[in-house]
């Protein structure tokens, strides 16, 4: 790996800094800190940004840096760095990996770094699974099932679960954890039948191995009863999730966030079986739990979502679309720390604007309706392209809306370019070929709870 000379590498983090204002956080040992990073570029370049995003001395940094690079030192051994500097990349990506989670919720900025954190894996080779998987591969996995980026993450869980079957065996917990994260990523695709054959290997081999009231074999249980909900199997879905619920409170407790996740996705199961009215009951005990147990931000956020719509689906459309726009509002607003919960462009907070469309039409508000799904169609556009599913239901969503406020002509236009992109991407006879019609809507696309990595 090239490498800067000692002025290159000073004049490099000095540029940086001043580039950005920063010049007080200077001081005296640029040069200390170039050396200590071996002047490497790609390590310079986080140290930069982290100095720069944390208002962060070089002095300070140095201090972390030093932490960090000593507990590296003690779980990878130096045949681990054989070409002197990986110690140095992988010690500043950490830092900045810390700061980036910290301050990017969503995770967007994080998968700049997932990157680099393959880069780490591969240089490290077998030593991050000594004497069990370390905790980077999970960091790196389930950030990336929490950025949304199910791609990526079923990617990196078949090249993980690989690596874990080889060097630790098929039944290690690290193994079994591993291939769960593979099932929740497969079935955030919507691959859920490939999802249901892990999921289903891992809850047998968890009963044997670890036992039937072990919370690991519980948490296979609660995500194996959500796949056959996503799956359409609701019929098998409820009595599992059912009995979930009961071992969950059985075992962990009301106050569990586990617990409280199951019955919310209990709620959520019977809503598509029909029985709303238990739905809704059960919903607002969630939400009103979550509430009282100071429950993460965005677990009440996808609580009162889950409620919303059950509030719609019941007619009782004036509170869903308070809720609704409650949890827009609550998706944009700053955190005790002034970041934004989720961010604009977070797949939950695309999908809550979505929501949000279905209460204004059913109130006669279609020209409201229409100004939220046209910010919404250029979103999905920037975030996922024209060609992705949850684009041409924006744009599909966006004809019908139009076409109820009397804009006929730009609603077929639409409708038009929704029919030609089914049929040039899916065959004609394919099933998921979307289905308009003049006077058709597409499903409001409603989340639901996804199973837990």
């Amino acid at each position: 790996m090239d490498v800067y000379g000692p002025d290159e590498a000073e004049a490099y983090v000095r540029s940086r800094l001043r580039g950005d204002g920063m010049d007080h956080l200077l001081g005296d040992r640029v040069s200390a800190l170039a050396g200590a990073l071996g002047r490497l570029p790609l390590a310079l370049s986080h140290a930069a940004a982290f100095l720069i995003n944390e208002e962060l001395t070089c002095t300070a940094y140095l201090a972390r840096y030093a932490d960090r690079r000593t507990h590296l030192e003690q779980i990878l051994p130096e045949s681990a760095d054989t070409e002197g500097y990986g110690y140095r990349i992988t010690a500043a990506l950490l830092l900045s990996l810390d700061a980036v989670e910290a301050a990017d919720p969503a995770g967007y900025v994080v998968t700049v770094l997932r990157a680099n954190t393959g880069a780490l894996v591969d240089h490290a080779n077998d030593h991050l699974w000594q004497p069990d998987a370390h905790q980077t591969l999970s960091r790196a996995g389930t950030s990336l099932i929490d950025a949304g980026l199910s791609s990526a993450a079923t990617a990196f869980w078949q090249d993980t679960t690989r690596d874990s079957e080889r060097l630790l065996g098929s039944d290690h917990p690290d193994t079994l954890t591993i291939r769960a994260n593979l099932a929740v990523a497969l079935s955030l695709e919507d691959r859920a039948e490939e999802a249901l054959a892990i999921e289903e290997e891992v809850l047998a081999v968890r009963e044997r191995v670890l036992g039937k009231d072990h919370p690991d074999t519980l948490l296979s249980r609660s995500n194996l009863a959500v796949i056959y909900r996503d799956a359409g199997r609701v019929t098998e879905a409820v009595p599992l999730m059912e009995c979930v619920v009961a071992d969950s409170r059985r075992i962990l407790g009301d106050e569990h966030p586990c617990t409280l996740a199951d019955r919310g996705n209990l709620a959520i199961v019977l809503r598509k079986t029909g029985r709303i009215t238990e739905a809704i009951a059960l919903a607002e005990q969630v939400l009103a739990d979550r509430e009282q147990f100071r429950s993460n931000p965005q677990d009440i956020l996808n609580t009162r979502i889950s409620l919303a719509i059950s509030y719609q689906q019941a007619g009782r459309t004036t509170e869903a679309l308070a809720l609704e726009e409650r949890v827009l509002a609550d998706s944009r607003q700053p955190t005790a720390d002034s970041r934004q919960l989720l961010g604009e462009d977070h797949p939950a907070t695309l999908t809550a604007r979505g929501n949000v469309v279905s209460s204004p039409l059913a109130l006669g508000r279609p020209e409201e309706a229409a100004q939220i799904e046209e910010g919404l169609l250029a979103d999905r556009l920037c975030v996922s392209g024209e060609n992705h599913p949850h684009t041409l239901i924006a744009r599909a969503s966006l004809a019908a809306s139009y076409q109820r406020a009397g804009r006929l002509a730009e609603a077929i236009a639409l409708q038009e370019d929704v029919v030609a992109a089914n049929e040039r991407l899916l065959p004609a006879d394919d099933p998921d070929v979307f289905p308009i019609s003049a006077t058709s809507r597409f499903p409001t696309e409603w989340p639901t709870a996804p199973p837990r990595p």
